[in-house]
């Protein structure tokens, strides 16, 4: 080659052209992303609404269950004969009326035979005056103590089968014996009267201020036997009582207290 021939530029070779990748048929375009954080709220709301209802529900539930529901009673004021379900406004019919004969109209039957509907407007209640009962006479002294029990406690030597006693005390407030009282024994005993009186004191086997009585050990079924205490004057100062007596030897004496009570 002559080296008078001129030189032509030079070239870096170029690479073949690739076309760019074109996207297949059928392919999406990535969605933008949803916002959870939205939807967890929603979700959580509704789970603390639920809740909510829920709590309220029970609590309703369990005031209703622990709260009885009160129990109406129904009151009739009326009649005493009349019935709960009685309608008062109804005609009765007697069952005696006779059956209308042919041509005869049944109306004039129940007209002349109906009975007036009574009314039942309660009556005025009456206000009963006040009744005073008398008031029985108070005595300053009372019996404290009636006993039956063996006359061989303060006779030990007397037979059962000849006699009953009857015996006691009187004690004033501060249990001191009371001198001078009389105890009066009245009735009957063995079928026959009696008026047998002894002294407060007369009888120390009973205490100082000890009274008694023996009678016939004859101990009958109409037998009655009043004692009452008196002073000396003979003003009671008890009232009537009536004793039992028995001619079994292990109840044969009967032991009489007398306590005061009052105010001389």
């Amino acid at each position: 080659m002559s080296h008078n021939q001129p030189r032509r530029p030079h070239y870096g070779e170029t690479k073949p052209f690739k076309p760019m990748a074109v996207p297949k048929a059928g392919f999406d375009a990535p969605k933008a992303p949803r916002n959870r954080n939205l939807i967890g709220i929603i979700l959580l709301s509704i789970i603390v609404i639920s809740a909510v209802l829920v709590g309220v529900f029970l609590i309703r539930l369990k005031k209703a269950q622990s709260s009885p529901k009160p129990t109406i009673t129904v009151t009739y004021i009326g009649l005493a004969s009349q019935e709960p379900n009685e309608d008062t406004n109804t005609p009765v019919i007697p069952s005696d009326i006779p059956e209308p004969t042919q041509g005869q109209s049944p109306s004039r039957f129940f007209t002349a035979t109906l009975s007036p509907v009574p009314s039942h407007t309660p009556a005025p209640s009456k206000t009963l005056a006040p009744t005073f009962t008398p008031t029985s006479v108070s005595y300053p002294f009372i019996i404290r103590n009636n006993t039956q029990l063996a006359h061989t406690m303060y006779f030990p030597y007397e037979k059962c089968e000849t006699s009953v006693y009857v015996g006691g005390q009187v004690l004033d407030y501060t249990e001191k014996d009371v001198l001078g009282y009389v105890v009066r024994l009245t009735g009957v005993h063995a079928g026959k009267p009696i008026d047998l009186s002894s002294e407060t004191g007369s009888m120390s086997v009973f205490g100082p201020s000890g009274f008694g009585f023996v009678l016939p050990n004859d101990v009958r079924s109409g037998d009655e036997i009043i004692i009452q205490l008196f002073d000396a004057q003979g003003n009671a100062l008890s009232r009537e009582s009536i004793i039992d007596l028995s001619g079994d030897c292990d109840i044969n004496l009967t032991l009489i207290r007398y306590k005061q009570s009052g105010d001389l």
